[in-house]
């Protein structure tokens, strides 16, 4: 997918947290997600819902900060879609636009973080 042609606001992104800290993204699983921070990926829809993808590069937390069932700036996801995938999953009910107010859900997100981070 063309970078430019896709703008990412601050719900769009998909915070993966990885296993293993070593790795390099193959760009032929066509989706986008880079490391911003070690063990943390900020990725697209395309990457949050490719299983084989997220297993490949040891991911075991998704927390999606955009949930909801609408086709247009939201994506639906649920933590029964990764069921026997061994990764966890939390979706904030957020839409995806540049003035929605995040702040409310900023706890539930640092918590699930935290706890991530305590593996």
């Amino acid at each position: 997918p063309d970078r430019n042609q896709s703008k990412l606001t601050v719900c769009t992104v998909f915070w993966m947290f990885l296993a293993k800290v070593n790795f390099s993204l193959a760009t032929n699983w066509g989706c986008d997600a880079d490391e911003v921070h070690p063990r943390i990926l900020v990725g697209d829809q395309a990457a949050a819902k490719n299983i084989p993808f997220l297993k490949r590069f040891g991911i075991t937390h998704v927390l999606n900060a955009a949930e909801g069932p609408w086709p247009e700036h939201c994506v639906n996801l649920t933590p029964e879609y990764y069921e026997g995938s061994g990764i966890t999953y939390l979706g904030l009910p957020l839409w995806d636009c540049t003035n929605v107010n995040i702040l409310p859900y900023l706890g539930c997100a640092a918590e699930f973080i935290k706890v991530v981070f305590s593996y």
